[in-house]
């Protein structure tokens, strides 16, 4: 939300300088050819009046007589005065104001003074520097204006994100409590039918199937309540065979029953993690295949686990090939769940532990298996 503000900012204000920038220097570059532009045209008059004069003097003639008729014909020279050793002459018809240009030429046995009228290269300049005091001023007003939109924009973005936020929170939140209201009120139907069947029949066995039942609730009350508390990593050293092998070891008994394979391609890689939970993460995703494998029609039943080790991560991949169709977009979602008897918890546990230890899990279809893919840091884990 921080960075956002600052964009909110920054953005303006880059446009803002990007297009002061662009103004000041076009007006800039215009000021200096103009002036460039004078200045040729004064060097030009400086040449032609210095090869007058030189004419003049070579054919014997009056220089100041010369100086006289030319300032007559020119826009730009109005006044001129010959140096003689310690003598001046003033050129019939000059005008000396305070704010002619004065420029000296200088020939073997005098020199000529010559004042150039700049009065139109003042003027100018005046015109270009209203120019772009006039320009800044619109540009100035324009970006506040880009300035306003941009910020009622994003103002009425983020509300909006605000909104749409709170909107599927709120959605979440009525998910979640119709599931958990559903789940308790199926299973104390359940327990409460047992408990007639006890009362009536006096059957042991409708004991056992009570505990059972209160042994499913239980651990769905705990389940549901462990989503809303942060995940506590007990970082150690680990080697994640171990874990795998450990989590397999559970499963083997009921594999065996329902006639499922289980390939184990583990090597052994070394990383720091919570060796619980990530137990807990690979117990849900082998769990979840064995039932899928169980409903399924497949003759041959496969569960494969492999490993592969990457130069910083390192990878879980497990899949079977039950090929159960599944929608992706909801498979790590809190209370989704295609199974008669299932939370929809167990996946999304499995994304927070495995986010938890800065790695990612996705789930894929390949040749007719159900793939999840783990990948997590092979050095490092936060807490």
């Amino acid at each position: 939300m921080e960075y956002r503000s600052r964009l909110k900012i920054v953005v303006p204000v880059i446009l803002t300088l990007t297009l002061m920038g662009v103004f000041s220097f076009n007006f800039y570059r215009l000021k200096t050819e103009w002036e460039n532009f004078f200045t040729s045209t004064i060097n030009n008059e400086l040449k032609r009046v210095k090869s007058m004069v030189e004419s003049t003097v070579e054919s014997g003639g009056d220089p100041v007589s010369s100086l006289s008729s030319y300032m007559e014909n020119s826009s730009l020279l109005k006044g001129a005065k010959i140096k003689l050793y310690d003598r001046t002459v003033k050129v019939p018809g000059s005008n000396f104001e305070k704010n002619f240009m004065e420029r000296k030429i200088d020939f073997k046995n005098f020199s000529v003074i010559l004042y150039f009228d700049i009065s139109k290269e003042k003027e100018i300049n005046t015109h270009i520097l209203n120019q772009f005091l006039i320009a800044t001023a619109i540009s100035i007003a324009l970006i506040a204006g880009i300035f306003l939109s941009l910020k009622l924009y994003f103002d009425e973005r983020e509300s909006l994100s605000r909104e749409t936020a709170e909107k599927e929170r709120l959605k979440s939140i009525s998910i979640a409590i119709s599931s958990i209201l559903h789940e308790v009120k199926n299973s104390l139907s359940r327990l409460n039918m047992i408990a007639y069947r006890i009362a009536t029949k006096k059957d042991l066995k409708y004991a056992e199937i009570l505990q059972k039942e209160v042994q499913q609730l239980s651990k769905f009350i705990d389940e549901a309540a462990a989503l809303n508390k942060p995940l506590k990593l007990n970082v150690k050293k680990l080697n994640i065979k171990d874990i795998i092998d450990e989590a397999v070891k559970e499963f083997k008994e009921l594999t065996s029953l329902k006639g499922i394979e289980i390939i184990c391609k583990a090597e052994n890689i070394f990383t720091k993690g919570d060796k619980n939970l990530l137990k807990s993460a690979l117990r849900n995703i082998i769990k979840n295949g064995i039932e899928a494998l169980d409903v399924s029609n497949k003759k041959e039943k496969k569960l494969i686990i492999e490993t592969k080790k990457g130069k910083n991560s390192l990878k879980i991949i497990i899949k079977d090939n039950a090929n159960i169709p599944w929608k992706e977009d909801e498979l790590f979602s809190p209370f989704k769940t295609t199974k008669e008897k299932g939370f929809g918890i167990g996946l999304f546990s499995v994304k927070r532990i495995i986010k938890a230890h800065n790695g990612t899990v996705k789930a894929y279809k390949s040749k007719g298996y159900s793939v999840f893919e783990i990948t997590i840091p092979i050095t490092t884990a936060s807490s």
